[in-house]
């Protein structure tokens, strides 16, 4: 009857055990799609910045290249010195760079300003091409970090507006329209951290829960 007994006792184990993976798979299978882990986000995101910087700064510099054989260049001389050296920036930190910095993300925008100021694209898409850094860098960055991202784009933005449109009163519509939209999508950054970071939260305390029991 011992053996009997302890028989039982042991399916019974094994059976919770069973049943309780299960449940976690069911979990994750539930609450988990779509969802990158907290640990695995910020380096699939930042993977996703790199790349995308880098097929940017190609894009240009091929363009680029090719108009250089257009009789009259449309653009300074220089601008190709620029974007050769922003593609290589672009690459050596997509091989070498392993953790996202605030300085990277302040130099993306500092670039960004010289590449208008230069004449490589016109300064009605700084504001577009700004909200990348101020988007990642509220989502990867700390508060304190984003915080000074995204003062600085609106600084920038200011800029912009003042050198692209002489009239006070467009200039003044352009600064408000392009620093709420500054704002706004570092919000939606913000936002979409939060998120992943609750429902993650969220998933391990369930998998606590179900090993416990």
């Amino acid at each position: 009857y011992r053996q009997f007994h302890s028989h039982r006792l042991s399916q019974r184990k094994a059976g919770a055990q069973c049943r309780g993976k299960k449940v976690q798979g069911d979990i994750r299978e539930r609450f988990g799609k779509g969802v990158i882990p907290v640990k695995d986000f910020a380096g699939s995101f930042y993977l996703i910045y790199k790349v995308g910087r880098l097929v940017f700064s190609a894009s240009l510099l091929l363009l680029f290249l090719s108009l250089r054989s257009v009789v009259r260049f449309p653009f300074p001389e220089n601008s190709i010195i620029i974007l050769t050296v922003f593609f290589i920036a672009s690459l050596l930190v997509l091989i070498f760079s392993r953790k996202h910095t605030l300085m990277e993300f302040l130099l993306d925008e500092v670039i960004l300003l010289i590449l208008v100021a230069y004449g490589v694209f016109g300064p009605e898409f700084l504001m577009i091409f700004l909200m990348f850094p101020v988007f990642f860098s509220a989502l990867l960055l700390s508060r304190d970090s984003y915080f000074v991202v995204t003062p600085t784009a609106l600084l920038f933005n200011i800029w912009f507006a003042r050198r692209a449109f002489p009239e006070t009163a467009d200039a003044i519509v352009r600064m408000v329209l392009g620093s709420i939209a500054l704002v706004a999508i570092m919000l939606a950054g913000r936002g979409l951290r939060q998120k992943l970071e609750r429902q993650e939260r969220y998933i391990a305390s369930l998998e606590a829960e179900m090993e416990r029991n």
